[in-house]
């Protein structure tokens, strides 16, 4: 199971390998990499995307937010 994400100090989000996040475009994918607070590559379904964080800051939503 993946690890859950936390919040540091700065207030910025961190993503870890295995999280499922949900992009406004994308849609719903898997993280399967993750240069700490620069960006994130993720697979949605068979498309695989790298995601930079400060351009991504109102597009990506965390699943466990929706609950």
């Amino acid at each position: 199971m993946a690890k859950s994400k936390s919040t540091p100090e700065n207030g910025e989000r961190v993503y870890n390998i295995g999280d499922f996040i949900k992009h406004t475009k994308f849609g719903t994918g898997e993280v399967i990499n993750v240069i700490p607070g620069e960006a994130i590559k993720v697979r949605f379904g068979k498309v695989e995307k790298i995601l930079l964080l400060r351009y991504n800051t109102k597009t990506l939503i965390d699943n466990k937010d929706e609950d």
